[in-house]
């Protein structure tokens, strides 16, 4: 069994996808959303327990006013059918992100999926929305400094804060849309993951590419296993040689 206990995306290219088809970008984010819905039900499938997906930066701000409108109204289109569908399937729901600049009607649309699907343990889905991973470990640096009393903050303390908590280190880490940057995404969970970049534009992103990536995984996995066991024995061997010489 390769345990690969957690695989984060970063689900770039929906505003390429649409302009390719002649489409608003509004329409490649919409396509972005429910693409979302059916790879995490394939990592479900796959016995893949943690999944994150990064949707929206602290950066994105920036972006056309009418381009961020339209995505905030997508998200309240379908983020609720899409709590829905994950609280069907035992899933649990947890936000990393800051609570500023979101509009109300979006907030209680999160809020509201966090609380329906927050007693469910078939798995976790980090939804990243408004997120950066810079202040991710700010926050949780300033929250564990100011509750470790005078004691040395540890790692394991700042890990505890970090707002994609309770779950755990990134194992796997993907991005789609031909880019090879991890753009301020979970820097201190993914510090140790295998990353993967992808051609394909998140809206096209398929069930046989999300094999490959999760075949890519185990077979550098076992390989590392195998090199990790071979070490042993031979540092064994060597050990009852060298015990032996001396006797």
């Amino acid at each position: 069994m390769i345990p690969l206990n957690h695989i984060a995306f970063i689900c770039d290219g929906n505003g390429r996808w649409a302009k390719n088809r002649g489409l608003p970008r509004t329409a490649g984010h919409i396509a972005g959303l429910k693409k979302t819905r059916t790879v995490v039900d394939w990592c479900i499938d796959r016995g893949v327990p943690n999944v994150s997906v990064f949707l929206w930066s602290t950066e994105n701000w920036k972006r056309d006013s009418r381009e961020v409108s339209g995505i905030m109204s997508a998200v309240v289109r379908y983020g609720p059918a899409f709590a829905r569908h994950m609280h069907r399937r035992g899933v649990r729901l947890i936000h990393a992100g800051l609570r500023e600049n979101i509009e109300p009607r979006v907030l209680a649309v999160i809020d509201e999926s966090i609380e329906l699907t927050t007693h469910n343990t078939a798995a976790s889905l980090c939804l990243a929305f408004n997120y950066g991973g810079k202040t991710d470990i700010l926050h949780a640096l300033s929250a564990a400094i100011a509750d470790a009393d005078g004691q040395p903050v540890t790692e394991q303390a700042i890990s505890r804060r970090l707002m994609s908590s309770p779950m755990p280190d990134v194992d796997l880490l993907v991005r789609t849309g031909g880019e090879f940057r991890i753009s301020n995404f979970m820097l201190w969970q993914a510090a140790e993951a295998e990353f993967r970049a992808s051609h394909t534009l998140w809206p096209d992103f398929s069930r046989q590419e999300l094999d490959a990536l999760i075949a890519d995984y185990a077979a550098l996995y076992t390989a590392q296993f195998d090199s990790a066991v071979a070490s042993s024995v031979n540092g064994t061997a060597e050990n009852i040689t060298l015990t032996r010489a001396a006797r």
